[in-house]
């Protein structure tokens, strides 16, 4: 009985050791792969990374082995065994939604839009303490325009936790991002002005598909013969669809800028006007202006 006893005794002994070996170096990888994570590189290869030992199978943050190896199949485009990776986690700990958020990263990589938008939803509403999760859940919605379920994910979160300024700035700034998008940038029907339509004060703005037009605080006048904004006046002379404009007492050119009408939405456009000029280029901008009547 006692040769029994050490021998049952010498094998939980060897067991343990066993696994107390595995923990230890999956621990020492787990680390690194922490490490990496944050620091957005990859420490191994994913030949490297399958090596991790299969004890234990999920690490010390809850989040499945499996999905944290996914991370380097995906960094050397091996999606199809990162995907298979993915659905162990998912059996693994279904609770986390780990594999769902590293699913809506894959598929906002390859512009899959709606398949961002399944997974990404999926990991917010199972695991939204992970502020990460509502990040690219809101990232979609801002692709989306759907400022109303921006709305609602963020009224989710206050009715689960308090005092979470880190979503609430995310929150703050999606909703703007989204309404930008709404923001009209793309003209149609668009016409020749003639001179005496130009002639007028006209008012730099942004406008909004839902009819919302936000004024700024940028005039400019033309008169028969002048051209006046907030620095100076120049002599002008339009030409075809183009906009010439001179200093007042010479004939040296100053700018001259491609102008058309959207008789749709009743506004002028002015093209490639500088917005700021570096070392290597200039970039430009086309700005936007409705006629004040007064």
């Amino acid at each position: 009985m006692e040769k029994l006893f050490n021998s049952l005794f010498f094998i939980l002994s060897i067991f343990c050791l066993y696994i107390s070996y595995n923990v230890f170096i999956s621990f020492r990888y787990q680390y690194i792969i922490r490490e990496d994570i944050l620091g957005q590189k990859t420490s191994f290869s994913a030949e490297e990374i399958l090596k991790l030992p299969p004890i234990p199978n999920i690490g010390v943050t809850g989040i499945p082995i499996a999905s944290l190896q996914a991370n380097y199949f995906f960094g050397e485009a091996k999606f199809e065994k990162a995907l298979d990776l993915l659905d162990q986690g998912t059996k693994t700990n279904k609770y986390l939604h780990f594999s769902d958020f590293m699913r809506a990263k894959y598929y906002m990589s390859q512009k899959k839009y709606d398949s961002v938008y399944f997974y990404s939803k999926r990991a917010f509403y199972g695991w939204p303490k992970n502020i990460e999760h509502y990040k690219i859940f809101n990232n979609i919605l801002v692709r989306r325009k759907d400022t109303l379920e921006i709305l609602e994910a963020f009224d989710s979160i206050n009715k689960r936790f308090y005092d979470r300024s880190e979503y609430y700035d995310n929150f703050i700034s999606s909703l703007a991002d989204a309404k930008l998008r709404y923001m009209i940038i793309k003209y149609d029907s668009i016409v020749s002005l003639s001179e005496n339509d130009l002639i007028g004060k006209w008012q730099q703005a942004y406008e909004f598909e839902t009819g919302e037009v936000r004024y700024l605080n940028n005039t400019i006048i033309f008169s028969e013969k002048y051209f006046q904004n907030s620095n100076s006046i120049y002599r002008y002379i339009k030409r075809n669809d183009t906009l010439f404009l001179y200093y007042k007492e010479s004939s040296k050119l100053v700018a001259k800028y491609p102008i058309v009408y959207s008789k749709k939405w009743k506004t002028m456009i002015l093209q490639n006007v500088p917005k700021y000029i570096n070392m290597d280029s200039v970039v430009t901008q086309n700005q936007f202006f409705k006629k004040i009547l007064e």
